[in-house]
């Protein structure tokens, strides 16, 4: 079943040529031809040339969108010529096409035809990255010249791509981040870092998630750090700060305090040997300088400081927001409700019936991976072992503790392995490599601190935070954070595929507990996609070292049934050095249910205090049979 809508009146002149022909139904956020002035007919005739090639190009990809799709490419190529005629409305104009749609690809034809335009000569294009890593992608794909571009990141490396000075080059790619530190809260048309030809830049184009706001936080931790440094540089202060720790500590989880106003914090001097978190801290303390901030529950007794700053200089519009995220994060929805400025181009989602989702109800966060780790892997490598002959995704946390979740998966998995690919949580939106694997697994859910998502629902929303928030809009926060890293890490595999609309087949399996939200959203995220049950295989106890420990119990019951089995005994047989190693074997919930199958049990002999032996059931020594 095809759940794109329909175009009622669209001609196949339309379509051929990629234009955004009129249109009924379908799922626009607007017509953008009311809100950008028309195109001068020098720009619109890079914007023909712009749409034509990228069609070209898109189907040597093997992609072809469907033409609502392609109204929302149209309006991409729309604003990017609006900017460089100088008659873009100045708003935050944000695509929200969904991944492999074609909104990097119509970026790189527009950068090809600008720097081959002599009558634009004089116009300069900045493009903000989330990655450094995006640079030499984009430069290939739009096929520039070193004289045509330059890179302006905080890595000479980088910065060596293109010999070209910043001012001369008419393409500039640099990082979000450096927009920050380069501005500092000022005006973008007064920052000379960014400029061509001594001039601001007109067309602005920014890669992924942005937030019209700046979550800044400063935990008890944090003001402990500060300490030791500002007693040596300036103990006045340091003394401040120690007061203010008392006090955050002391005060109640979701009161408001205000911080006293500490001067001169911006003339200390942060070498590099501190690191950058002392350099984090001292901005964060100087953001809150005499300002309110709401505290909030951190890990343990740990308190943290919340408060909010403009993530933006306030003249940066015109700017182009490209992240497919934006049509399921509620940070953009919670922007449009409270603030100003926003405006989303119109956006068509694929169908996703070629998608099979299938939830095992049970947590997975790294808590969940400490308590249940084997568990967990036994399931995940009973799927992978279920399709012997088909490549496999798993997007995990980073190891953590002493826990390697791409190791333990492996551990369990008896058929081939160089067909498992991972990717981890952090890395789950930088790569474009397993867009042909079919299989997926999300072995852990991604979240941040709960503190975070109230941060993002006041910063998104404008609000100061001594003003109370509703407690459904910081879950709504939550939950399209879910989403957006879910979405993300799905659409690394073969789901990202375009095929007039339609997604490419895909099957994939998500760990998330009911409390979560996650699958009652699925449908939302992947429109057309079918949800069923990932149900427990119960499949037997894999390992080297578990299936090891379990077979010499298993031949030492057959030989004596009433052996009193002793740990060391056990260790020293299978080649166990570390008694930790034998007692987290011990714990695992699929080696208790074998345990239990060969009719065995734990016992205490001599004088210990805990278990050191494995005895049948109704042992002599326990007084019974």
């Amino acid at each position: 079943m095809n759940h794109q809508p329909t175009l009622a009146g669209v001609s196949s002149l339309a379509i051929d040529c990629c234009l955004p022909a009129p249109v009924s139904g379908g799922n626009f956020s607007r017509s953008y031809n009311e809100v950008l002035t028309p195109p001068t007919s020098l720009t619109s005739e890079i914007k023909d040339r712009v749409l034509a090639k990228l069609k070209l190009r898109l189907q040597s990809y093997g992609q072809s969108p469907s033409p609502f799709q392609w109204a929302g490419l149209s309006d991409v190529v729309d604003t990017l010529t609006a900017m460089l005629s100088g008659t873009c409305p100045p708003k935050v104009h944000l695509s929200s096409l969904d991944p492999g749609m074609g909104k990097t690809t119509a970026l790189t034809q527009f950068l090809k035809e600008v720097v081959r335009s002599s009558d634009h000569a004089d116009v300069g294009v900045v493009v903000f990255l989330s990655r450094k890593a995006e640079i030499e992608r984009l430069v290939e794909e739009a096929n520039l010249r070193p004289d045509d571009f330059a890179v302006y990141t905080a890595d000479d490396e980088y910065n060596a791509i293109s010999p070209t000075p910043v001012n001369d080059a008419q393409v500039l790619f640099t990082t979000q981040q450096m927009l920050t530190s380069r501005c500092k809260g000022g005006s973008f048309e007064q920052c000379s870092a960014f400029y061509y030809l001594h001039r601001v830049r007109d067309v602005r184009v920014w890669d992924e998630t942005l937030e019209p706001g700046e979550v800044v936080t400063l935990s008890s931790d944090d003001l402990g750090e500060l300490l030791p440094y500002l007693r040596r540089m300036a103990v006045t202060t340091a003394d401040q700060v120690q007061d203010l720790l008392g006090k955050t500590v002391s005060a109640p989880s979701g009161s408001v305090i205000t911080i006293p106003a500490f001067e001169g914090l911006t003339g200390l001097r942060v070498s590099s040997d501190h690191g950058g978190s002392l350099r984090r801290n001292l901005d964060a303390l100087a953001a809150m300088s005499g300002r309110p901030v709401r505290i909030l529950p951190g890990q343990g007794k740990q308190k943290v400081a919340l408060h909010t700053r403009e993530a933006l200089p306030t003249d940066m519009a015109p700017l182009l927001v490209l992240d497919a995220s934006g049509r399921v994060r509620e940070t953009y929805n919670c922007w449009n409700r409270h603030r100003t400025g926003l405006v989303r181009l119109r956006s068509a989602p694929k169908d996703y019936s070629a998608l099979t989702v299938h939830v095992f109800d049970q947590g997975s966060g790294k808590d969940s991976w400490t308590k249940n780790d084997d568990r967990l892997a036994v399931e995940i490598a009973t799927v992978i072992d279920s399709k012997p002959d088909e490549p496999w995704l798993v997007v995990s946390h980073k190891d953590f503790v002493s826990i390697s979740i791409p190791k333990l998966i492996l551990e369990h998995v008896t058929t081939a392995r160089d067909r498992v690919q991972f990717v981890t949580w952090g890395q789950h939106t930088a790569t474009n490599a397993f867009a042909d694997i079919p299989n997926v697994v999300i072995a852990s859910t991604y979240c941040l601190p709960d503190w975070q998502y109230s941060g993002l629902a006041y910063a998104c929303s404008g609000r100061p935070v001594n003003q109370e928030l509703a407690h459904s809009a910081v879950g709504a926060i939550r939950l399209g954070e879910h989403g957006h890293n879910i979405y993300q890490a799905l659409c690394r595999a073969s789901v990202r595929g375009n095929d007039g609309g339609r997604c490419k087949p895909c099957t994939a399996y998500f760990i998330a507990a009911k409390a979560s939200g996650i699958r009652d959203k699925l449908a939302d995220w992947f429109p057309g996609c079918q949800v069923t049950t990932w149900s427990p295989s119960r499949r037997r106890l894999q390992g080297q070292k578990k299936r090891a420990v379990l077979d010499y119990i298993a031949t030492r019951r057959a030989e004596d049934p009433d052996a009193v089995i002793l740990f060391k005994e056990v260790q020293e047989a299978v080649g166990i050095s570390d008694r930790k190693q034998l007692t987290k074997i011990r714990k695992c919930e699929h080696f208790r249910a074998e345990l239990t199958e060969l009719g065995l049990q734990e016992h205490m002999t001599g004088n210990r205090k805990g278990a050191n032996a494995f005895i049948r059931f109704f042992h002599p020594i326990l007084g019974g049979d």
